[in-house]
């Protein structure tokens, strides 16, 4: 079984640099795991750990039922897609995809005819049989990423890893690799853990994503469960693009109301929030709402629950086909974006009203890392996107 479980792994390097800090994660057996966070945030250190290729320096890796500490890569039963493909240049096509299980062979029990048809029912799988005669170098980038991944397969390994193997191709064709990799994943059945720094990836190819900041691991969850309950401000701002909003205020309880002040404004927030916000009534805190929450009239937000009114000032107008992307400044100067239909009015330089949907609103203590204190609520049903 794909098994893997990190307990408490660290990994510091020379110097006192922490890289990973006691990083807990189990992936069960054919799941399909994405690491994702910004540059320097431990994702590609962590895979690299349980690859073998990095030394831990403290806690344990398994795989399967063995713990693999002390286990050579090659003996871990991993095989791993590098972002530069890694491929051999002076190598055909089907020599790059062949060449590990022939290294290996008397060790696998691998006749050549084994090895021929597993090269060529990769090759099928991935579309490439006709460039198994080719060099890498008379390959497009989509096609060598394909031979990379192919490669991998060839070896049946009990988990795939995948670190940030799309980086290098263009927007379109990263689309088609994306879709691609997922299918595959489905149809082998084998445990993947897979890094990137792009957030639409992470989403869109994990069971379950792992978002990092510092080696620290800040929430792990279903991709709608991050989106929707974000467990701190840094996880609601990382996921999603455009970014969530945020605006600083306070909540003010009246008459079994929760209200978000902010200069100038007050947001009404459902009633099924009241109670539990009560605890922080007259704190600093600071909301948080999505583009898709805000729209420049009442009728094309579409809700029926609790809407805030807020007066702004059309900064910049980014249009983008069906949808167009709405900047604006609050009267207290604070910054907003809201992605509405291509024809909702709204003009630069021009001030208008635009209502937020505030059943779909966070509130977050104060700081860059400040808790999502709405998370909970909306877990239970109390509110929520």
């Amino acid at each position: 079984m794909g098994r893997v479980n990190l307990k408490d792994v660290s990994k510091v390097y020379p110097g006192g640099v922490r890289a990973v800090d006691r990083v807990g994660l189990e992936i069960a057996d054919k799941e399909f795991v994405v690491l994702v966070g910004p540059s320097g945030c431990g994702k590609s250190t962590t895979l690299r750990m349980v690859a073998g290729l990095e030394e831990i320096s403290s806690g344990t890796i398994s795989i399967g039922q063995r713990v693999v500490n002390d286990v050579a890569p090659k003996d871990r039963d991993i095989a791993m897609v590098f972002q530069n493909y890694a491929l051999y240049p002076h190598m055909s096509v089907y020599k790059n995809m062949a060449f590990g299980l022939q290294l290996r062979r008397r060790d696998l029990g691998l006749s050549k005819p084994d090895i021929d048809k597993k090269v060529r029912e990769a090759a099928a799988l991935l579309g490439i049989t006709d460039l198994l005669d080719r060099k890498p170098r008379a390959l497009s980038g989509g096609q060598r990423q394909r031979v990379a991944v192919g490669r991998a397969i060839v070896r049946s390994p009990q988990v795939f890893l995948f670190d940030e193997p799309l980086s290098n191709l263009d927007a379109k064709l990263r689309v088609e690799m994306r879709s691609e990799i997922k299918r595959l994943q489905k149809r082998l059945a084998t445990t993947t853990i897979y890094v990137t720094h792009d957030q639409e990836e992470a989403m869109t190819l994990g069971d379950r994503v792992v978002v990092m900041r510092n080696g620290v691991i800040h929430q792990d969850a279903p991709p709608l469960e991050i989106y929707r309950r974000p467990a701190n401000r840094f996880v609601a701002g990382f996921i999603g693009m455009p970014p969530m909003n945020f605006v600083d205020g306070r909540i003010v309880c009246r008459d079994g109301i929760a209200i978000f002040e902010m200069a100038g404004s007050a947001l009404p927030l459902p009633k099924s929030l009241a109670k539990s916000l009560s605890v922080h009534a007259n704190r600093e805190m600071t909301l948080g709402i999505r583009p898709d929450a805000i729209a420049v009239s009442a009728e094309s937000l579409g809700v029926s629950g609790t809407t805030g009114r807020l007066g702004v000032r059309v900064t910049l107008v980014e249009p983008l086909g069906d949808r167009k992307d709405v900047y604006m400044t609050t009267p207290a100067r604070q910054q907003l974006v809201a992605r509405v239909d291509s024809r909702a009015a709204a003009v630069e330089g021009k001030e208008i009203d635009v209502f937020l949907d505030m059943g779909r609103a966070h509130v977050f203590e104060r700081g860059e890392l400040g808790a999502n204190v709405t998370a909970t609520m909306s877990k239970t049903g109390e509110a929520g996107e």
